[in-house]
């Protein structure tokens, strides 16, 4: 059980482990689905993805004027996204036109409501419950906070960690409810009362709130029809300038941590310039997967989150490891930690 403050900060790393894409898959998702191609001299679809050009058509109430804007700007992005190392910086590119911006974030919510669907939590249509529960990071996680627990105390198993995730997909709250269910013999109203209280703090939102039940359209990977535009307010990348969620909780929340456990994160700059306390020292450990990306680059990002953390370099320890088997590696330490 945690019983010291813990703070997981999560990237899109930490989710490939569920089979969710990369940023680079994504994005090449993303560019493929926008790049709208048409029969010459009419509006039959060549290339690009007729769900979206139907979700465009519907936006602007057969406004033939607009939807040629949106495939336009919606091209526009295509062209940009392959100079990209991911869809936020592509989409940063073509910021001044906010249509540009608006079909790529359909998109976004598109390709991630597939990626859940095409995930190992993906809901078995049987049963309307996934199919098992993989392992992988989040069921490390799960295991550590259950340890020297009792069940009487399963509802405050997570009440001192928070989770700063940079992910739009809803992963981490699918497998908790559920397992909370098989792994814990919680209810499914005690599970839910558990994963509705997690600290989740999302910079970029996501694309939807999370519900339980099989058939909602905010479902995990629901395929119930609704408007994507509609959930643009709930949905940010870092071209918006402003996170989504309040930054002074993620403060307090590093800033009162003893563990910072860092997760599948790519460390851009700017989402590292999220990882911030904005008064006062952190005097948290900070342990950190860095796999695929380059030794040379490590005392750098070390040095960034450092300084956005006010503390030394020298306590941020990071290791080319799989979410799962940094939590795995380090288990003994971390719950030492947390005791």
């Amino acid at each position: 059980m945690f019983n010291q403050k813990v703070v997981f900060i999560v990237g899109a790393g930490a989710s490939r482990e569920y089979n969710f894409p990369l940023g680079s898959d994504l994005k090449e998702a993303i560019a493929s689905g926008v790049r709208f191609r048409f029969e010459h001299g009419g509006s039959y679809l060549t290339g690009g993805s007729q769900e979206l050009l139907d979700h465009i058509r519907r936006h602007v109430k057969g406004d033939v004027k607009k939807a040629n804007e949106y495939t336009r700007a919606a091209n526009a992005l295509a062209g940009a996204i392959p100079s990209f190392v991911s869809i936020d910086e592509a989409l940063h590119y073509v910021s001044d036109s906010p249509e540009a911006v608006e079909v790529g974030k359909i998109a976004i919510v598109d390709q991630i409501l597939k990626a859940e669907r095409g995930s190992s939590l993906a809901f078995d249509q049987r049963t309307g419950r996934p199919g098992h529960l993989p392992d992988g990071w989040i069921a490390e996680l799960f295991s550590m906070a259950l340890a020297q627990t009792q069940r009487k105390d399963l509802k405050s198993i997570f009440s001192h960690a928070s989770f700063i995730n940079f992910n739009y997909d809803r992963a981490i709250e699918q497998f908790i409810y559920f397992a909370l269910q098989e792994r814990a013999s919680a209810t499914p109203d005690e599970a839910r009362e558990i994963v509705e209280n997690l600290n989740m703090l999302r910079p970029y939102g996501s694309i939807g709130r999370f519900v339980p039940n099989y058939g909602d359209q905010f479902a995990f990977g629901t395929t119930a029809h609704f408007d994507p535009f509609s959930r643009l307010q709930t949905l940010g990348t870092y071209t918006d300038q402003k996170p989504m969620h309040d930054l002074a909780a993620a403060s307090t929340a590093l800033a009162q941590a003893k563990l910072i456990i860092i997760l599948g994160f790519g460390y851009h700059p700017t989402n590292v310039d999220v990882i911030k306390v904005t008064t006062g020292n952190c005097g948290a450990q900070v342990i950190g997967s860095v796999l695929g990306i380059h030794g040379t680059n490590h005392s750098l990002i070390a040095s960034h989150i450092g300084k956005n953390l006010n503390m030394s370099a020298n306590g941020i320890e990071l290791h080319s490891m799989k979410a799962s088997e940094l939590l795995q590696e380090f288990r003994p330490r971390i719950l030492r930690l947390l005791q």
